[in-house]
């Protein structure tokens, strides 16, 4: 394994339950490492998919952050464009960010033909979601049912409506539908704002 100067490094954390790790990434690999040990490590001659997913950001002003995931295989390394701080809010790693999703798929170019790279959650992911707001507009039309079938309330019967429309907004936002794909050289111009040869 080449023992060169990482291409560049970031910090990534977006769970309050998960440490801040390192993510580095090298001109022949991507390395996830906790205070200096490494957990986890991608060639990128294997890499199989990159996904770039807008995920929730509590308390940021935006409200979302992006993620990077690289996958090969069954393992994964991701990175997002905010980093939870230790003391609560977000940092902004947009840069380094930035920086990291241009050298990243400029370095994956060469075998682009053989690389997924997609857009948006995976299918699992809207399974999961999508069942989760199908299950709110159940529950919802439930206890709307009984409270004004059974207890006469029509009042609190009401109360159900606004869970049932936001499991509704849900299971349709995350309606299983197939994968988006997006042009890596496309991406490296919108990230750079410059004009991506083919190699």
């Amino acid at each position: 394994m080449s023992a060169s100067a990482p291409v560049i490094m970031l910090e990534d954390r977006r769970s309050p339950l998960a440490r801040t790790r390192t993510v580095s990434l090298y001109p022949d690999r991507i390395d996830l490492s906790d205070k200096g040990v490494l957990a986890r490590r991608i060639d990128l001659a294997a890499v199989t998919e990159v996904r770039l997913t807008v995920e929730p950001a509590p308390g940021a002003g935006t409200g979302a952050l992006v993620v990077c995931r690289v996958r090969a295989g069954s393992s994964e390394i991701a990175f997002g464009s905010r980093r939870l701080k230790p003391g609560g809010g977000w940092s902004d790693e947009g840069y380094a960010f930035r920086k990291t999703i241009i050298a990243l798929h400029t370095a994956l170019r060469p075998r682009a033909g053989e690389i997924a790279f997609r857009e948006g959650p995976s299918l699992r992911t809207r399974l999961i979601l999508c069942a989760a707001g199908l299950a709110m507009v159940i529950a919802a039309l439930g206890f709307a049912g009984y409270m004004l079938l059974a207890r006469n309330a029509g009042l609190l019967a009401v109360m159900g409506a606004p869970f049932a429309l936001i499991g509704g907004a849900i299971a349709w936002m995350y309606r299983p539908r197939a994968d988006q794909a997006y042009d890596p050289d496309a991406l490296i111009q919108r990230f750079s704002g410059k004009t991506a040869d083919r190699a």
